[in-house]
């Protein structure tokens, strides 16, 4: 279960002499060591990683102030500045701004930051180190406020920032400690007043209906996606203690036979089964101490809504303490919300005082997937004169002594799409689901984008930036804050685009390797699938072959570097990965010529087994022969490919594919059989290059595209090779070879040959079966 804390409300003083001490109720506080060049980075990962109400962040100049600001405002922040450089007037003017809430983000000076004092702050920043102890002391006291849990962040960049920190620590006998790499953001603290007001805004994801026989629980048979089951609900609970062990089914996580009647807890479930008592499977009801007996219910087809139409629907829980009434507000997504469901309930004889706020859900024999996609919770006081009237102007009754949660806009967002959906839609979700559990699985996890970031760092996706065009997708250059990006977007009319999608975040996601093009975000947003990759301002190896001039000492590094991925991904990372395109199309370059191998749409992961059968994938003239007939993709294939863009590369040509005539290929066995292998080589190259380091290449470029898998050489070799002048060079016959062996599927056919001419095209097919010949 997700929770937020909510906890009694004790009020602060902040004051400072020679026996304070650092006592701020929830003040929780962390330091990070960076450089300057580092701080506008980490500040925007710790902006998009936590949850907050409004946050202050302290510089110490203004100069600093407008800079700083103008950045988060760049990156789509919700930011305002506030410095000793402006006018009262217009300082007051941003100052309401950010205390109404419409700003979430204040950068300040000390000097004019002294006067904030809003209850929903909870985190402060210190951007810039402060100059004393006295200070740091006024910059944090600004979070934590009225209950609040806080949380205060210093940036450490200098010997004189570490001095001051010591002195904070020493002076008030705090332990202040290094920001760990994962922090707790989902944990909020409410001030208990004895009026309270809260929302709530809900959307939920269930998907993939599945049964699960008591017979044999390990068996998953899909069933008609009539059936579902059996849903969740938004809770107020005495503590965080996880659900019951028997919460299953229609107790919805909520309680079970045992402690049914004994939990003092508020519960608005949606239920998507018909169990004995229910009015039906498609409802909203409120629950206290009894799930069978709910103190409110209605069935959502009144209102034309189904918690099963696939369709967002937000769902907005309502509280006034002085009213004493729930509501619950209804609508699909876009649609405007009509009050659903009103009861009234005294919220002092429901809840304990000290309460936790989350979402628990359930599942029987029939499963459902629930989901919360989003989830923000704000907290505000209601003023101090309500809690001195009656309901009605009556006289203050025993409510105005308990302290109950004010909660203001709890926003839910959620997708309640059950498997009712087609075939082809499940499929879909399923790889949504997929995505997203795999990418955040992924060690490294690269970062996750906002469609509105890359939008507007690609300018619209605009024609200008549009570096090249793939077999699936679009490439973009775009401009961050702090660095230059691509972006690839993918092709929504292509039908392989969300595997190779996938393919790529999972594949890249765990590589790291200096010579692979670093994945650095993704994003799947508004129904589109997009990629973030390093940029690489020398473009593809492709458009420098034939084309520009690359001297050779470049292009030895190019290929030595291919080389080296290769060798990484065959046989050095976890798994063997088989990238199956590699052609100059996809070798970036980046800014001092350097290989980087990217692409890896085609590519595979592959464990125990040397090869992976699908249907014929990659760029016909780069495909090994063998690939054509049995579809199966192995690290031999992308040896022959590499092959091939040695040749380019040292002949200073594209292939035309060997199976045209006067093919590149043909062209170089040609003269190696006559001899006269140099003659091969780019001519922009001869007499300006190492002729013996050439040659060598061209024989590995050879060795390379052997038809017979069986006698390449491992990528290993290759590197060997390419790195030692002294290594000896593998073996290739004068003669181009003319068979073809395969590794046959049938358990009775372990190699076949096939004879061909024309590199490629068989004129006589020969299959060896238990050593007899069959043609």
């Amino acid at each position: 279960m997700l929770y937020g804390d909510i906890s009694s409300f004790q009020p602060m003083e902040i004051y400072v002499d020679d026996e304070a001490k650092l006592t701020l109720h929830g003040l929780v506080q962390h330091y990070i060591k960076l450089s300057e060049l580092e701080k506008n980075r980490k500040l925007n990962d710790l902006l998009d990683a936590l949850d907050f109400n409004q946050v202050v962040i302290f510089v110490k100049s203004v100069t600093r102030a407008a800079e700083l600001n103008k950045l988060l405002v760049e990156c789509n922040f919700p930011s305002i500045c506030i410095h000793s450089g402006m006018s009262q007037e217009e300082r007051l003017t941003r100052y309401k701004s950010f205390k109404e809430g419409h700003k979430r983000i204040l950068v300040a000076t000390d000097l004019v930051g002294r006067g904030i004092d809003i209850e929903r702050v909870n985190i402060v920043i210190n951007y810039d180190m402060p100059d004393s102890a006295d200070t740091y002391l006024h910059r944090v006291g600004r979070a934590g406020r009225f209950g609040t849990k806080g949380l205060a962040i210093t940036f450490v960049s200098s010997a004189s920032d570490s001095d001051v920190l010591n002195q904070v620590q020493e002076r008030f006998e705090v332990d202040i400690k290094e920001l760990p790499e994962q922090i707790d953001t989902s944990t909020y603290r409410a001030s208990q007043q004895a009026a309270c007001y809260f929302t709530s805004e809900a959307l939920v994801h269930l998907t993939e209906i599945i049964c699960r026989p008591k017979e044999n629980p390990r068996s998953i048979i899909q069933i008609p996606a009539t059936v579902s089951g059996d849903g969740m609900a938004f809770i107020i609970a005495q503590d965080d203690k996880p659900s019951p062990p028997d919460s299953y089914g229609s107790y919805i996580g909520l309680m079970d036979p045992s402690t049914e009647g004994f939990f003092r807890q508020l519960a608005v479930e949606f239920d998507t089964y018909k169990n004995p008592r229910d009015i039906d499977k498609n409802h909203i009801a409120i629950d206290t101490i009894d799930v069978e007996h709910p103190v409110a219910v209605r069935s959502l087809n009144d209102v034309g809504i189904d918690l099963k139409s696939g369709r967002n629907i937000r769902i907005k829980i309502e509280y006034d303490g002085l009213k004493k009434i729930l509501q619950v507000h209804v609508a699909y997504a876009n649609e405007p919300m009509v009050s659903f469901l009103k009861h009234k309930i005294a919220m002092e004889d429901t809840v304990p005082q000290q309460a936790y706020v989350g979402f628990t859900g359930s599942t029987g024999h029939i499963s459902e997937t629930h989901q919360i996609l989003d989830w923000n919770f704000t907290l505000y006081a209601l003023p101090e004169d309500s809690l001195n009237q009656g309901i009605g102007g009556s006289k203050p009754t025993t409510v105005l002594h308990i302290l109950i949660p004010t909660l203001v806009v709890l926003a839910l967002a959620a997708i309640l799409i059950l498997a009712a959906a087609r075939r082809r839609r499940k499929a879909r979700r399923e790889g949504w689901k997929d995505i997203e559990k795999l990418a955040k699985n992924a060690a490294n996890a690269p970062k996750f984008f906002t469609y509105k970031q890359l939008e507007k760092a690609t300018r619209g996706f605009s024609k200008e930036n549009l570096l090249g065009i793939g077999g699936f997708g679009s490439v973009y250059k775009g401009v961050l804050p702090d660095s230059t990006i691509a972006v690839k977007k993918i092709n929504a009319t292509s039908s392989q685009g969300e595997k190779e999608y996938l393919a790529e975040i999972c594949t890249i996601g765990r590589l790291r390797h200096k010579n692979l093009v670093q994945l650095l975000g993704w994003c799947h947003d508004r129904k589109q699938l997009l990629l973030v990759y390093e940029y690489m301002p020398n473009g593809s190896l492709d458009r420098y072959i034939g084309k520009e001039f690359l001297n050779w000492e470049t292009r030895f590094k190019i290929l030595s570097g291919l080389a080296s991925v290769l060798l990484y991904l065959h046989e050095e990372c976890d798994n063997l990965v088989v990238h199956r395109d590699v052609k100059p199309n996809n070798v970036m370059l980046d800014t001092n010529y350097n290989a980087h191998l990217g692409d890896f749409g085609l590519a595979r992961l592959l464990g125990d087994d040397a090869f992976v059968t699908t249907m014929v994938a990659g760029t016909i003239g780069y495909l090994a022969p063998e690939v054509s007939y049995t579809g199966r993709a192995t690290p031999e294939s992308d040896v022959y490919s590499f092959g091939m863009v040695v040749l380019e590369v040292v002949c200073g040509r594209r292939s035309r594919g060997v199976m045209e005539e006067f093919s590149l290929v043909d062209a170089v066995w040609s003269l190696h059989e006559k001899g006269a292998l140099l003659s091969s080589v780019d001519q922009a190259l001869r007499g300006r290059c190492d002729e013996e380091q050439v040659r060598r290449s061209l024989v590995v470029g050879l060795a390379c595209l052997n038809p017979n898998q069986m006698e390449r050489p491992k990528m290993r070799k290759v590197v060997q090779v390419f790195l030692n002048g002294d290594e000896p060079l593998m073996e290739v016959p004068l003669a181009r070879p003319t068979e073809v062996c395969l590794s046959l599927p049938s358990s009775s056919a372990e190699l076949g040959c096939f004879r061909v001419s024309g590199g490629g095209s068989p004129d006589e097919i020969t299959i060896q079966y238990d050593g007899c010949y069959t043609k």
